[in-house]
């Protein structure tokens, strides 16, 4: 049941003049016990209702797909596109979780995260990490090997870690890591949850596809996260992007790869030359593949995110509406 109440009835809840006796003050003070927590001199603030895309998989995530994915399951939990399609699933990589956070204005995305996380456990589908020969893909760069007091690539275990990113007309806008409010979290477009390696000397470089068009780039695609490490090279990056993308090293060597931001760009000419010349460029670039697009792909409408009526439709509880 979803209850709305107008601002101006807060009062009854308080047995003012206007409240009455009978089943509807005893309502009225249920309402309040239930809201006691979180009332506060700026109003009510009551649980906010997410979505979010998970790491793997497509579709809505629900009770449905327990089983099919999950710890009984025979499939890997980390494999792509684990869960059925349906007339709802968006052309994007990531099963979609509904989530309600109490106390978002005080909570961080850590607390989202363990939420979503507990969520998708409870419909059967733990989220794990990739395994790591696909998540590193090639032997790493000596200069990283020392830097992590190791001898050998196979000896490395990366440090794994979620964040959330917001996806935005086929770029990633933003990384967040589990120590930011969440009340800053802009949630009109969609939100992926992402692992990367927390290492220091590990970065995390958001990924994202155009083709060229007259005087400019047409954007397409979806972006992903990628795992660069210090002293890497161009060509060895772009051997674990093919990993990635499930392309053969041929195909993935005609496309062009470079820095690119709204003012500027650097192409990524020299396969021997280290792709993070400089910390700097993951400040305000993205690495961007130019390719030609799917036209199975997303479009730019699929990155906003569910309407709140279609979250309504997914959530019981109560609701203030203003005057």
């Amino acid at each position: 049941m979803l209850i709305y109440i107008k601002e101006s009835f807060l009062p009854l809840m308080d047995g003012g003049d206007g409240a009455k006796d009978g089943e509807t003050f005893a309502v009225w003070q249920h309402i309040k016990e239930s809201l006691k927590d979180s009332l506060s001199s700026n109003g009510p603030n009551l649980p906010q209702a997410m979505t979010v895309l998970l790491p793997d998989g497509q579709g809505i995530l629900t009770a449905a797909h327990q089983g099919q994915n999950g710890a009984d399951s025979d499939k890997p939990a980390n494999q792509p596109n684990g869960f059925p399609a349906s007339s709802e699933s968006l052309p994007l990589r990531g099963a979609q979780v509904s989530v309600s956070v109490p106390d978002p204005d005080n909570a961080t995305v850590k607390d989202m995260i363990d939420i979503l996380l507990e969520q998708a456990h409870q419909f059967g589908h733990d989220v794990l990490p990739p395994p790591r020969a696909q998540f590193i893909a090639i032997a790493l760069p000596d200069e990283f090997l020392v830097e992590s007091d190791v001898e050998e690539t196979e000896e490395y275990k990366p440090a794994m870690a979620l964040c959330v990113t917001q996806c935005r007309n086929h770029h990633i806008s933003n990384i967040h890591d589990a120590s930011h409010p969440l009340s800053q979290v802009e949630t009109t477009y969609l939100l992926r949850l992402e692992w990367f390696d927390a290492n220091p000397h590990a970065y995390r470089v958001p990924v994202c596809h155009c083709s060229p068009a007259s005087n400019s780039f047409r954007w397409h695609g979806d972006p992903f996260l990628v795992a660069v490490y210090k002293g890497e090279k161009v060509g060895s990056v772009r051997k674990r992007i093919a990993t990635w993308l499930s392309v053969d090293s041929e195909e993935i060597a005609e496309w062009e790869m470079m820095w690119y931001n709204n003012q500027q760009n650097f192409p990524c000419e020299d396969e021997d030359e280290e792709l993070v010349w400089n910390p700097a460029l993951l400040q305000r670039f993205s690495l961007v593949l130019v390719r030609d697009p799917d036209p199975d792909g997303p479009g730019p409408r699929d990155f906003w995110a569910p309407s709140p009526a279609h979250i309504q439709q997914q959530r019981s509880g109560i609701r203030i509406q203003t005057d």
